[in-house]
């Protein structure tokens, strides 16, 4: 393997030049805004804004396989370009400077990112690339792909940086530490965000995500998509098709989008929208509300929301301690519309007295319906409501049992 230097470089370094070999940006004058590379078919070309000019021809590149790449070259002071033969390849960045490259080209191949801001291609072939430090990006290329981004904000494709993005198949990509972007694309994909606060997108087919700790944000895209939010205050969305979306722990925002989605908020206080489709909104575990002694005040919290219920298509299945039937839910039909969500509190309380196990009171306030949970069983007039339900533009006369899937607890 052998090392030149691209500012030393003669005609016939570059003849000489071979897969494996090394070409280092020494100058202080390779900076990002006055470096490129380009590429067509085996060729690569590198130019200076001094008028400086390298190109690599498909001869001497043979059995590296093809480059399908056009960018902006990210460079720095002592960067790197290390370039595979088109076999399995294992190698290693060791210096700590930004705007590092390698491409693994054909075969399966094993790339390690060093301490700065590496670029890192795997081209075609089952390969594992891991960023390590610094901010990196990542791209799989075609076929099944590991991707690890380390420390750092990075940007991680399952697919290549240009090309046919439905040629790339099932990979898994995890963003470590730091702020990532990750991009799935074609095929059955794994995505984790991991830690920081993460931009996830699956792409095509049905992909696996977790968005991991602190706040992300996450689309499926195409395909039935099974979607975890995990820590922290996240925006989910399915996507196209029938997906799972669980918000988990925090204050969560979840569209299911386009098909029959299965909508779970988790823990926290979250909006929860189903799009078109048949939706199952998913209740296992709720906030307290806290709410207002005044019942003229509408100091109403820590309540779940359902933006776009569908009276007769979607359906909340509920699994809550103390639920055992439908005979549980008391609908009230009787036209009393209270004007605070506090005032309905107060009332709901006085329906449930009765009841010798958990059970659900649907009221009308306003133009929309709370539906009231106590689970206790330690009915007094004074019962305390344990968490609450909002639908939003939902006339409470109008729910009947079919629009409830009542879940025994274990």
């Amino acid at each position: 393997m052998a090392t030149y230097i691209f500012e030393e470089m003669t005609s016939e370094d570059a003849e000489n030049f071979a897969p494996g070999d090394i070409l280092r940006f020494s100058s202080a004058a390779a900076t990002p805004a006055n470096v490129s590379v380009s590429s067509t078919g085996l060729d690569i070309t590198f130019v200076t804004s001094g008028g400086k000019t390298l190109a690599f021809t498909g001869a001497d590149l043979a059995g590296a396989g093809s480059i399908d790449f056009v960018s902006s070259f990210i460079a720095g002071t002592d960067s790197t370009i290390v370039l595979g033969d088109g076999t399995d390849n294992d190698f290693a960045f060791t210096t700590n400077a930004d705007g590092n490259y390698a491409y693994g080209f054909a075969g399966d191949d094993s790339i390690q990112g060093g301490s700065g801001a590496d670029n890192i291609f795997g081209g075609t072939g089952d390969d594992s690339l891991v960023g390590n430090d610094g901010h990196d990006n990542l791209f799989g290329g075609a076929g099944d792909d590991t991707l690890e981004g380390g420390d750092g904000n990075d940007h991680l494709y399952g697919f290549g940086l240009t090309g046919d993005p439905s040629t790339d198949t099932d990979d898994e990509i995890n963003g470590g530490s730091g702020n990532d972007y990750i991009q799935g694309n074609a095929g059955e994909d794994q995505l984790y965000g991991d830690d920081g606060s993460d931009r996830i997108n699956g792409g095509g087919d049905n992909d696996y995500i977790q968005g991991g700790s602190e706040n992300d944000t996450v689309n499926g895209n195409k395909g039935e998509d099974t979607i975890y939010g995990e820590n922290g205050n996240d925006s989910l969305r399915g996507g196209a098709d029938n997906d799972l979306v669980g918000g988990d722990a925090g204050n969560d925002v979840i569209l299911g989008d386009l098909g029959d989605d299965t909508i779970d908020g988790g823990d926290g206080i979250d909006i929860l929208t189903g799009g078109a489709g048949a939706d199952v909104f998913v209740f296992d575990t709720l906030d307290a509300p806290i709410a207002s002694t005044d019942e003229e005040s509408d100091v109403f919290g820590l309540v779940d929301t359902v933006t776009d219920f569908t009276v007769g298509t979607d359906v909340l299945d509920i699994t809550l301690t103390g639920l055992n039937a439908a005979s549980d839910i008391v609908l009230q039909g009787d036209g009393v519309t209270f004007s605070t969500a506090a005032a309905a509190q107060t009332y709901a309380s006085s329906l449930l007295v009765n009841h010798a196990t958990g059970a659900i009171a649907a009221m009308q306030v306003g133009a929309d319906t709370y539906l009231f949970y106590d689970s206790d069983g330690e009915y007094t007039v004074d019962t305390t409501i344990d968490s609450a339900i909002k639908l939003t533009g939902v006339t409470a006369a109008d729910l009947t049992t079919d629009d409830f899937g009542i879940v025994v607890a274990p």
